[in-house]
């Protein structure tokens, strides 16, 4: 295991690389956004981009009569584990890769209890 990982400690330096990583989907996302409102192709020195427009069907979970959901023939029970962070008084003190503040706070949400429908 790489030792700057013991100068802050497992849970901050999961927190600070999870606040990273959530700077980098919010750069995506406008980044994303910005291209799909590009009237031409996008292309880089070194990347092209490529939109592919997919479709894709989930099942109406609230549309099914109750002997469905009720039936546990009709359901498998998965067991996860998540580990999750986080900051106890505002963003990360540093990132691993920059010093200073990371400036980002990460937007996880506590988990929900949700049934997942899976195709058997």
């Amino acid at each position: 295991m790489d030792g700057q990982y013991f100068e802050l400690g497992l849970a901050d330096a999961l927190g600070s690389v999870r606040a990273e990583i959530a700077a980098l989907k919010d750069r995506e996302q406008h980044l994303r956004a910005a291209i799909l409102a590009s009237p031409r192709r996008e292309t880089g020195r070194e990347f092209d981009v490529f939109i592919r427009r997919t479709t894709s069907r989930r099942l109406n979970r609230a549309a099914l009569p109750d002997a469905i959901l009720s039936d546990p023939r009709y359901w498998t029970e998965t067991v996860t584990e998540t580990v999750l962070t986080r900051a106890r008084n505002g963003p990360p003190r540093r990132s691993f890769d920059q010093p200073g503040p990371a400036g980002h706070m990460s937007r996880r949400t506590e988990p929900e209890d949700n049934d997942i429908m899976e195709d058997m």
